[in-house]
């Protein structure tokens, strides 16, 4: 999934959870429940410098959850929920340049990937997610 996806649903975690710790561990934990659903992401045999897509990627996933939180963005919780839903990719993107694998990290991380590299196939599920996620934010 991209990191924009992750992002924004993990600022909606924190946003909901006021606990850092908690919010984190479950921004964590549905970085690989969003990585189940079929989507589509940045390929590195596609999309050179992958470095450079990453962080745009990332940036913008920080500026949507900063538009649609506002000054809530700010709150500790929200950002470690951030840091907590990034992190299996951040893992796994630092393995890949360094050219190691992490044993079981590795294999469970991209076992569970169901990555399709046809764009509007994979980014459909992806727009619910986030659709789902900003419903939360301005239902509650």
């Amino acid at each position: 999934m991209m990191a924009i996806s992750h992002t924004i649903v993990s600022a909606t975690i924190g946003n909901e959870i006021s606990n850092p710790a908690v919010s984190f561990g479950i921004a964590f934990v549905g970085h690989f429940i969003c990585d189940y659903f079929l989507h589509w992401n940045f390929y590195p045999h596609k999309h050179k410098p992958i470095a450079l897509y990453a962080l745009i990627d990332v940036a913008l996933g920080l500026f949507a959850s900063f538009l649609l939180l506002g000054p809530n963005f700010w709150h500790i919780s929200v950002l470690s929920a951030i840091v907590g839903g990034l992190l299996p990719d951040v893992i796994s993107f630092s393995a890949y340049f360094l050219k190691i694998r992490i044993p079981y990290f590795s294999k469970f991380h991209d076992g569970i990937q169901r990555e399709t590299e046809l764009f509007w196939k994979g980014i459909i599920s992806q727009v619910i997610v986030i659709g789902i996620a900003i419903a939360t934010i301005y239902l509650y």
